[in-house]
């Protein structure tokens, strides 16, 4: 073994001498760039990514976090990039199969019921797109299969039958005689006029169009909204449609209360020889209760979607098995 063999051997045996700690920088460590630390937060606690870029810089994210700042669309370069795939057909069958799926429907759901949703949804019915849309579904053949099983239904049906009454054009009324409510349309006239307000006369009976100031049309009120009372039993269509129940309403107010109850409490407890029969059986107070949070618009409005859940599920279950066949 040479000398310089030897006096490698003996380097490695020992182990390499640790610098010292106050030794100077060396060329490299002198003339390396000054760096500054990526300010990104990774998480929510304050911790902050560890990557550099040179102080020199104006940016203060490093070239991983900017490339995922792209990516993520919060820059020009990267929502003009997130809408050319959003516009793509990747993208919009992306979002089709998210809309479809079970946590798509929930979060669609969700939305639709915040405060958020529905001002959004209120906002696009009076829009010109809105409008427009609407205008399209009732030529379709499906909004019109809508519009006539709807005027076909009992209620509509009085509804369309007591206007034509009130404007004295019914030339053969037939359903309210017959149900002892109205003998002729003059009958009917004079009934509603005793509940006339000073500014309503007969010839400001008429339908209400979108803009029209309170005070400008009346219509045929409901004290107990019609919608609570079920149709397909005479005595209800009875009370419903009694003299008791029907006065001449501010076309405005009518239209804004909906299904809605309106009244107090104590013209509430007043009409109970009319209450609707889901009021059976129930204290005075529980009636209130259940008119005033208007129970029955929520009662209505599960009973549907149990319909539709089970309209869809046999076809969803039919096109299930045809795809596993």
């Amino acid at each position: 073994m040479s000398s310089l063999q030897a006096l490698f051997a003996q380097s490695f045996a020992s182990g390499a001498r640790e610098a010292a700690p106050d030794a100077p920088l060396g060329k490299m460590q002198r003339e390396a760039p000054k760096m500054k630390r990526c300010v990104k937060l990774l998480r929510a606690d304050g911790n902050r990514c560890n990557g550099e870029l040179l102080a020199s810089d104006s940016r203060v994210w490093c070239k991983k976090c900017r490339k995922q700042k792209v990516k993520e669309g919060k820059t020009e370069k990267g929502k003009a990039k997130k809408k050319r795939y959003t516009n793509g057909e990747k993208g919009k069958a992306k979002k089709k199969r998210y809309k479809n799926s079970e946590k798509g429907k929930a979060t669609e759901k969700r939305y639709k019921n915040s405060d958020k949703g529905k001002a959004a949804e209120k906002r696009y019915v009076k829009s010109d797109k809105g409008k427009a849309a609407e205008k399209r579904y009732r030529k379709s053949d499906k909004g019109k299969a809508c519009t006539k099983r709807k005027n076909a239904k009992t209620m509509h049906r009085l509804s369309r039958s007591l206007g034509l009454m009130l404007a004295g054009t019914h030339e053969n009324p037939v359903s309210f005689p017959k149900l002892g409510l109205f003998v002729d349309n003059a009958d009917a006239q004079a009934h509603f006029a005793s509940t006339f307000a000073p500014w309503m006369h007969a010839e400001n009976q008429g339908v209400f169009r979108t803009g029209m100031a309170p005070n400008t049309v009346w219509q045929n009120g409901h004290r107990i909204p019609k919608a609570w009372y079920r149709h397909d039993d005479e005595a209800e269509v009875k009370k419903c449609w009694s003299r008791t129940n029907l006065f001449a309403q501010c076309a405005a107010e009518n239209v804004a209360a909906g299904n809605r109850n309106l009244l107090s409490r104590e013209a509430w407890l007043a009409l109970k020889p009319i209450w609707p029969k889901q009021c059976n059986g129930m204290t005075d107070e529980e009636a209130w209760q259940w008119a005033s949070h208007n129970v029955d618009n929520a009662t209505r409005a599960k009973n549907r979607k149990r319909k539709r859940e089970a309209t869809t599920a046999p076809k969803q279950q039919y096109e299930s098995d045809r795809a596993e066949s």
